[in-house]
């Protein structure tokens, strides 16, 4: 297949599997339209290219377009691979992706009924696949609904988002958190400064961010071998799709890389995607061991919420995960929604096992979950 094409009333579904086809649609949809920056070509382009082939992902694009005029509507990147037996369809994401959410043209906001509706014909149109898999759902798109909130069968994630809105002054932003905490803070920059002269700088060019990001990659490896936990920046693979986003988003301000620096050292280092006025923190990091103490990691989203206030960046995001120093710097949780939807007599017992796994620790009561139990005794009395 290269690309298929099939009509759903006024809407025309094109898939494709490869990034090039759809090129031109992609550039029309994000100069002016709706979407978070894990849909853009600056993060998706290393991603197909690098990330896909090393978990065994391959480009499965689909663009929704006005059957009349052959304008492109909505775009969602999406992948299929294996997964054992299993084929899936899936947002291009492999672990790395915040966000998952389709492209939107400014002024498409179909209704529940027609997104339900062009969502069958979507997963009618795609390839023979086992199921479709749907995660990390924001509700919206800045101000539009997310239209992949109107299906069926979503069900919340474990794990949120976490975001702030920034007032314009450092003031106003400090009544947000609690006295403790900014007490604290300044404790700790106290400490920092105790060992020389600190500041929070921003790489100048291409070379001064890999640098940061060096820094950034040696201090994880320390701490997550401290923690026994896995860490994506040791898999040679994804460290290089970290660093090729960092060099073809550089020229367009998309990445950013900042560091605490203490008498040249660096005791910090935080990786983050700029977008629509918004810091979407990915990455952060910091010494250990004698550092401890002075909480350099703190110290340095302290002065970066401090940085993005004067210059006037209106949300400081620090994406997903519960972790709890996130609600310290005021930031507020928004749901994630997920969602499987089988298309095959393997599929279903698979999607049926992932929603029933989610709703046991609520005695399988919810709607979601009924509809689940009947959706699997209907595959029982196919299969008997």
């Amino acid at each position: 297949m290269t690309e298929a094409i099939a009509s759903a009333g006024t809407f025309e579904i094109h898939i494709a599997d490869r990034l090039e086809l759809v090129q031109r649609d992609w550039e029309t949809l994000t100069a002016s339209g709706r979407y978070t920056p894990f849909q853009t070509l600056n993060w998706l382009r290393p991603w197909y290219a690098i990330v896909g082939p090393h978990i065994g992902a391959q480009p499965l694009i689909v663009t929704v377009h006005d059957r009349a005029s052959g304008a492109p509507l909505m775009l969602l990147p999406f992948c299929l691979r294996r997964q054992g037996l299993l084929k899936i369809v899936e947002f291009a994401d492999g672990g790395l992706s915040d966000y998952n959410a389709p492209i939107l043209t400014n002024g498409f906001a179909p209704s529940e009924r027609e997104m339900r509706a062009l969502w069958r014909n979507i997963v009618s149109a795609l390839p023979a696949t086992d199921v479709v898999r749907l995660e990390k759902l924001p509700e919206t798109l800045g101000a539009v609904v997310n239209p992949l909130h109107h299906l069926q069968e979503l069900r919340p994630m474990s794990i949120d988002s976490w975001r702030v809105e920034l007032p314009r002054t450092r003031a106003a932003y400090e009544k947000t958190l609690t006295s403790t905490f900014t007490k604290e803070l300044r404790r700790k920059g106290r400490r920092v400064e105790g060992r020389g002269k600190a500041s929070l700088v921003s790489a100048r060019d291409r070379d001064d961010a890999l640098r940061i990001f060096a820094a950034l990659a040696d201090m994880r490896a320390h701490r997550f071998a401290e923690l026994g936990r896995p860490n994506v920046l040791a898999i040679p693979a994804l460290r290089s799709f970290y660093e090729t986003v960092i060099l073809e988003g550089w020229d367009q301000s998309f990445t950013t890389l900042s560091a605490l620096e203490v008498n040249g050292e660096i005791v910090a280092a935080l990786f983050a995607l700029r977008h629509a006025s918004t810091y979407y923190l990915l990455l952060s990091a910091f010494q250990s061991g004698d550092w401890k103490s002075a909480s350099p990691g703190n110290v340095a989203l302290d002065r970066m919420a401090t940085h993005l206030i004067e210059t006037g960046v209106d949300v400081f995001d620090f994406t997903i995960g519960n972790e709890s120093y996130k609600r310290d710097f005021g930031a507020q949780p928004k749901a994630l929604a997920m969602g499987d939807y089988p298309r095959s007599l393997i599929g279903w017992p698979v999607a049926m096992r992932r929603v029933l796994s989610h709703h046991v620790g609520n005695g399988l009561r919810s709607p979601a979950a009924t509809r689940a139990r009947t959706m699997a005794r209907r595959l029982l009395r196919i299969n008997s």
